[in-house]
């Protein structure tokens, strides 16, 4: 049992010149057969046009129908269609099972999602463990990639991701961040860093942002040779003032180690930037102002001097805060949840090596508090999904020595694995390796030690429809189903009619004459 192309569709149209255009094939006896070209709106080239397509009924039971959808064209950027049936004269439940879900095509692909681990040809993306619905592919094959961040819609900035490449142990050889398209297909240097700069943390000022058009670079200087008056610095890019020294802490060979950097987006931290100080010196948590200056929001000096941490406690100045030393928090990496997220409107902050491998929030009026206290391994990144397919979560990078897994991690604190057999990523500052899709239907991700950029996703499947098939004679049925893009409020809707293949009605045999 298969889809039947309608007589109406010609072939003339699969050569449609100009468009990206969807063509949807039916899965029957093992092999794919075309039964259906879908054209697309130029400007939004998974809009699969309405065209009739009929199914027959069948006799019995529930009969699968599957269709792997297939662009003509792979896409430069990646999209999500979300689709639905609706109701006709088919009845959802007597004549057919509904459906609703979301496709992603991620860029480069001309079919939705991404293989399995096993079906790669790279031996390090064949070792990666996820979830059966999930796939992967490396994006990129770049040495020693660290901080990772998305840049979408920024005028100043070319559309992609930006990930930072990190050599240590007193590497000679220049760090950078490059520029990857979403496709994968383009990787080049943005910016060349000093030789172990030690990049730990991208971060993009928003549209708006009273600290102008900026990609802003948290540099630890780890191996504490960098010349100058600081022992870390934050660095500042952009096209027309190129690479600057912006703002700095410690002394030049340390302390001073910055990690994390995060734009505040929405509620009391829209416009702020944060900075998350592992060494402890001049404070754990920093606000840094537009001009450079430091603020010190949390210090473990404060807790150490008054033996608590309320809102009413009085705060030191910048130059009063700890002496040059070692100690303080090992704040290593931030995140904060979407605006009204179960999470709260806390900033939380992922520490490791000195006091606990933990993750601790922090907010300028209830203060600093612990929220999950005791994970496993040392965390390296966090990052919280908007929605989509990758839910409502805090997924956090763990390193566990021979071993890179990402956790994610619910409202209540419940931690599950997402991912494990990574290579592993680079010890010290927390390296914010994880970023996700506006939408949140894509999770890049950089895994240190195999050299590789990643992105995840479902698993590339057919889409499946479930016919009721019975022996009654009954008029033909029709449904839809329904096709959304966020990027156009106009839906589509593609039509299916149920053939009724039932020649006659059975009726009981006669009774045998006496």
């Amino acid at each position: 049992m298969c889809l039947r192309p309608s007589p109406c569709i010609r072939s003339e149209s699969l050569a449609t010149p100009s468009r990206e255009r969807v063509l949807l094939w039916c899965i029957a006896a093992g092999s794919p057969l075309l039964f259906s070209p879908l054209e697309t709106k130029a400007q939004s080239p998974l809009w699969p046009e309405p065209v009739a397509t009929e199914v027959v009924e069948g006799n019995s039971g529930w009969t699968d129908i599957q269709w792997l959808p297939k662009l003509s064209s792979s896409p430069s950027v990646s999209r999500s269609v979300y689709y639905a049936s609706v109701d006709g004269s088919a009845i959802a439940g007597m004549d057919y099972r509904p459906v609703e879900g979301v496709l992603v095509f991620p860029a480069g692909h001309n079919s939705p999602g991404l293989p399995s681990p096993q079906s790669s040809n790279d031996p390090d993306t064949q070792k990666v463990q996820l979830p059966d619905a999930f796939g992967i592919e490396m994006l990129a094959d770049l040495t020693r990639p660290t901080a990772l961040i998305a840049s979408t819609g920024h005028e100043w900035l070319e559309d992609g991701l930006y990930v930072a490449q990190t050599f240590v142990h007193q590497s000679t050889r220049a760090d950078h961040v490059y520029h990857i398209s979403w496709d994968g297909g383009s990787i080049s240097p943005l910016v060349e860093l000093d030789a172990e700069a030690d990049p730990t943390s991208l971060a993009i000022a928003p549209a708006g942002s009273p600290f102008g058009n900026g990609l802003y670079i948290s540099s630890n200087n780890r191996d504490g040779h960098r010349e100058g008056d600081w022992g870390g610095t934050i660095q500042r890019f952009d096209p027309i003032a190129g690479l600057v020294d912006w703002t700095g802490m410690g002394l030049p060979m340390g302390p001073g180690e910055p990690g994390g950097i995060l734009f505040g987006l929405h509620g009391w931290a829209e416009g702020l930037l944060f900075l998350a100080n592992s060494v402890g010196y001049p404070g754990d948590l920093i606000s840094i102002h537009t001009g450079g200056e430091l603020e010190v929001l949390w210090s473990d000096q404060w807790e150490e001097n008054a033996g608590h941490n309320t809102s009413d406690e009085v705060h030191f100045g910048i130059d009063e805060v700890l002496q040059p030393g070692p100690g303080g928090k090992a704040f290593r990496t931030l995140a904060m949840p979407p605006e009204k997220s179960l999470f709260g409107d806390w900033l939380y902050i992922a520490e490791f090596d000195r006091g606990c491998h933990c993750i601790e929030r922090w907010h300028p009026e209830r203060g600093l508090e612990m929220w999950v206290e005791n994970l496993p391994w040392p965390p390296h990144a966090m990052a919280f999904s908007p929605g989509g397919l990758m839910g409502n979560d805090l997924y956090v990078a763990v390193d566990l020595g021979n071993e890179g897994h990402i956790l994610r991690i619910d409202p209540s604190g419940t931690i599950t694995p997402f991912i494990t057999g990574l290579q592993g990523f680079l010890y010290g500052n927390g390296k914010d390796v994880l970023q996700f899709s506006e939408d949140g239907n894509l999770l890049y991700l950089s895994d240190y030690y195999a050299h590789r950029v990643y992105r995840i996703t479902h698993r590339e499947r057919p889409l499946t429809l479930q016919i009721q098939g019975d022996a009654w004679k009954e008029p033909d049925e029709t449904l839809t189903i329904e096709w959304k893009d966020p990027t156009d409020e106009t839906p589509w809707a593609w039509q299916i009619t149920i053939l009724n293949d039932d020649v006659r009605v059975l009726e009981p045999e006669p009774e045998p004459e006496p």
